[in-house]
């Protein structure tokens, strides 16, 4: 592991040497301007691999049935507020009234 500390330490210590002195040995400019793109580079690599995309989040209703309906509609009360919901068939046969249910949309 010091190896490598040592090489950088190298690399650095070569770029600032040959940018600030302006010698006429052009390796250490050449690192520090390649020390700069690498670094612009895993920054981009960084971002394009790591970018948190935003998760949709399906909306959930939740409530107590109150009524059944016609064509497998249900008077569903959320929060003290009663509307109407089109369910599944299956879901429509399967709950009663009472029964409390979650609709994803």
């Amino acid at each position: 592991m010091d190896g490598g500390a040592e090489i950088i330490g190298e690399i650095i210590g070569g770029a600032i040497e040959g940018a600030a002195y302006g010698t006429d040995d052009k390796k250490g400019c050449g690192c520090l301007i390649a020390i700069v793109v690498m670094i612009i580079l895993g920054f981009v690599i960084y971002f394009a691999y790591f970018n948190d995309k935003p998760v949709v989040v399906p909306h959930k209703t939740c409530g107590k049935i109150i009524y059944k309906l016609e064509n497998d509609s249900i008077l569903l009360d959320v929060r003290g507020k009663k509307k109407i919901y089109h369910v599944s068939h299956d879901l429509f046969i399967n709950k009663k009234e009472n029964d409390s249910i979650c609709i994803m949309k």
